[in-house]
């Protein structure tokens, strides 16, 4: 799946739509860095594996 900045995607497992900040290819493989807002409308900035993301249609 291609990743791009600015692209939304959710959590496979469900969870709010976050929008893709960077890319990060390290040793360690791919990660997904997103920013979101959880319930508080708190802005939330986490990594997740690439396998965890699905694409929310536009």
């Amino acid at each position: 799946m291609d990743f791009s900045p600015g692209d939304v995607f959710k959590l496979k497992s469900g969870g709010p739509p976050m929008t893709v900040t960077h890319i990060n290819n390290g040793i360690g493989g791919v990660l997904v860095s997103c920013a979101f807002f959880d319930g508080a409308q708190k802005r939330q900035d986490e990594a997740f594996q690439p396998e965890a993301l699905k694409k929310v249609p536009a």
